[in-house]
This record gives C-alpha cells, structure tokens and sequence, in this order.
C-alpha cells in the first residue's frame, strides 16, 4: 500500500517495505508527487526495485528455515509443537503453494476446517504458531505483510480447572509405586509443571530454607524465562534429603542409571498409579491445578498464587479465583439494596392489576392500586411508579394517562432515588 500527504508544504509518499513503513518526500508540487506514486504503485505490482517484493519462494522452504530458526531459539517441546503444526497440519492444507498465494482468505480457511477436528482453543494455538511463521518471512524480506493481520481468533470456551479432593490425593499417592511417588509428591506441593521436575537440579534445593528454585538451565529453560522460589512441606523436605542420599546424578529425578527422565516415563507410571486408583481424566497438569487450587481455597492470596506458578500475567491464575472462602459470602452483603416488597405495601397481584391494565382494562381501575389512589399511603409514588415500571417490563406509551402523571416527577418534588 502506498500513498501521497503533505506536511508543512511538501508531499511525502509512504509505503511499507519488509514489513516496516518507509516515508520519502518528493516536492512541494502535488502534481509530482503524483506521478511519483503512480510509478511506485507499478513497480511494487511488477516486484520490482526491491519494493514489497512477494517472493515466488515455496512455502516448504519458509517451514524449513522456521524450523531452523525455532530450534535454536526455543525450548525443545516449543520446537516440537511448532513442527507438528506446520509439517503436520498447515503444510499439506496449502498443498506447499508459493507464499505469495498465502492470503488472509487462505489462514480462515484453514481456520474453518481445522475447528472440525480440534477445540477453539486448539486452533488459537495453531494460529499464534501460523502467525509468527508469516513475521519471520516479512522480517527476511519474503513477504510485504503478515496474512494472519486482522484474522480474528475463535471464541475459547472457558473451562473449570479438574483438581484432585483430598480423598482422591491419598487414594493417588498409596497407589504410586517407588519411581513415580516423589515425582507425584513433588508436584503436590510445588505445582511445578513436568518440564520443571525433570529439569530441578540437586543445586536448586535448599535444604536449610525448605524450597527449592526453578531457573533456566544451559540446555532448557523455564517457560516464561524467570525463576522462582517454591517453599516446599516438612514432609517434602524429609523426602529430598532421603533422595540426595541414593542419587547418582546431578538431577533430582533420575533413572536407576542416573539418566535423566522423561515425559513417556512419568507419563507411563503416572497412568498405572491412576488405573490402580481407580481414578479417571485427571493428567498430570491437574497435579499443579490441584496445589493451585486448595491455595486459593485456604485463602492465599491469588497474586501470591501467580507468582508461585510462574504465571507471566494474574489473568490466568484467576481461574481458580471462584475457589477462594467466602467468596460468595462476600457478594450477599452487599445485596441489601433490594427492597423486601412485601412489607413496602406491594405484591405480586398489584403488579398483575398494572399487567392487565396495560393490555386493554380499565383506566378507572387503575385509581385503585395503592401506589397512586389518593395518596393513601406513606409511599413515595415516583418511586413506587419506577419501581413496578422496571419490574414488569412495559413500556410507557402503554401506561393510562393518570399514571403517566404519577410517573413524571414534578421540578419541585425530591426524588427518593
């Protein structure tokens, strides 16, 4: 997209080129700078002069160098998850077209059939990974702009975190054999996602202090790129010392060999012991959603919750913020304002009276309700008016004439409201 302004008698001409805005001036005659337009406008759809050039570059190519480019930047599961989307997923939907081909009506189309498969929350994912793909290539020069610019995300459905009870806890822990207990254990108390486990380090542990230290490795790093300090129970502590004195290995968590472990292994363990408990649909991440949300239910405060998960934004720990004592407690004494109508003079049959009228009765009858019959009782009849007005919903143009009038306060009366 180019175009011509002018700024304090000069015309400029602004374009985008790999993805950044570029501002030339031209002259002080519109005419020029016209002209000037009108043959940049054709050079950029012949891709010529270097100027928004659309690469006729295969879109595997792109994905290739990506992936290059994702695995010596991210973790090893960012990378993995990066190569499934595309290899697995948005490369064969576009049949490994040019990139210049890659329009926005190409990423929602992609977007329509994916949500077939998988949840709304699965294709947002898909779609940040899509996104980022398309930035490198308007960075290296391949592309003038983002395709996915302007694509809106679906609508997530918002989902409860499933935690375990305390019941469900013991059931879980007795039916862990010796290999997995102290990773179940760990997890329990810390909430420290499987990545963190696998990686916690005989360095990170302080003993003295009672927690331990999730940080960045030379070969892995967190997933936000920040450590914390986890204080961990008496009992967890008495469990680490007893493991210090059987470990080989630098990690805390090792095979027999002193290997490191892996995700297939917990996973595998991790399964046998919910089998062998009789329990079902709780995966390992309900582990951290279970430390997480008896926290908040005894009455941590969440911002101290976010910072002990390593949440980079207080958005995504409070969705155990429900889970917090009194909560609802806490909402009921601030209903007082609501009117007990039954001792105020009012009832259900004065507002079926008003209902009827309305629709077609009498306007004599309508002398007879108490709000506004000669003022016979102590009640504000502005007030009362508004109040029967909101609770059955009818418009004014419906009421009678006369109560109209009641309706419509007078510059010298106070309101009640």
């Amino acid at each position: 997209m180019a175009k011509i302004y002018s700024r304090g008698g000069k015309y400029y001409v602004t374009y985008y080129f790999r993805g950044r805005r570029c501002r030339k001036s031209i002259s002080s005659s519109k005419k020029i700078a016209e002209l000037v337009l009108s043959d940049l406008k054709l050079k950029i759809d012949r891709e010529e002069a270097g100027l928004l050039t659309r690469s006729d570059t295969l879109l595997s190519k792109l994905v290739k160098n990506y992936l290059e480019f994702s695995i010596a930047t991210k973790a090893e599961s960012s990378h993995q998850r990066d190569r499934e989307i595309l290899e697995l997923h948005f490369l064969p939907f576009c049949k490994d077209c040019a990139l210049k081909s890659v329009s926005r009506k190409t990423i929602e189309d992609y977007i329509e059939e994916r949500v077939k498969a998988v949840t709304e929350s699965t294709v947002n994912r898909e779609l940040n990974t899509i996104g980022n793909l398309f930035t490198k290539a308007v960075e290296w020069g391949l592309l003038s702009q983002n395709p996915c610019k302007g694509v809106r995300k679906l609508k997530e459905k918002s989902k409860v975190p499933v935690f375990l009870n305390f019941v469900e806890i013991r059931k879980l822990l007795e039916n862990c054999d010796s290999f997995i207990y102290p990773v179940v254990k760990l997890a329990l108390v810390t909430g420290c996602r499987m990545g963190e486990i696998i990686h916690l380090e005989w360095l990170d542990v302080d003993v003295e202090h009672r927690h331990i230290i999730v940080q960045d490795k030379e070969d892995w790093h967190t997933k936000s790129h920040r450590h914390r300090i986890i204080p961990v129970s008496e009992d967890a502590v008495k469990m680490l010392v007893e493991l210090k004195d059987l470990s080989i290995s630098s990690k805390v968590f090792s095979s027999p060999e002193g290997h490191q472990l892996t995700k297939m292994q917990i996973h595998r363990h991790y399964r046998k012991a919910l089998k062998s408990a009789g329990l079902s649909g709780f995966d390992f991440k309900a582990l951290r959603h279970t430390y997480a949300s008896h926290l908040v239910m005894r009455g941590v405060n969440i911002r101290a919750v976010q910072k002990l998960l390593g949440h980079s934004t207080v958005k995504t720990t409070e969705r155990y913020s429900h889970l917090a004592p009194d909560h609802l407690e806490s909402i009921r004494k601030f209903l007082d304002f609501i009117p007990d109508v039954s001792q105020s003079g009012h009832n259900l049959g004065t507002a079926r009276k008003l209902q009827t009228i309305s629709r077609g009765g009498s306007k004599e009858s309508a002398l007879q309700l108490s709000p506004f019959h000669g003022g016979n009782t102590g009640s504000n009849p502005v007030g009362d008016a508004y109040f029967i007005y909101s609770t059955i919903l009818i418009s004014a143009n419906q009421l009678p004439k006369k109560i109209k009038a009641a309706v419509k306060q007078p510059r010298n009366t106070k309101s009640a409201y």
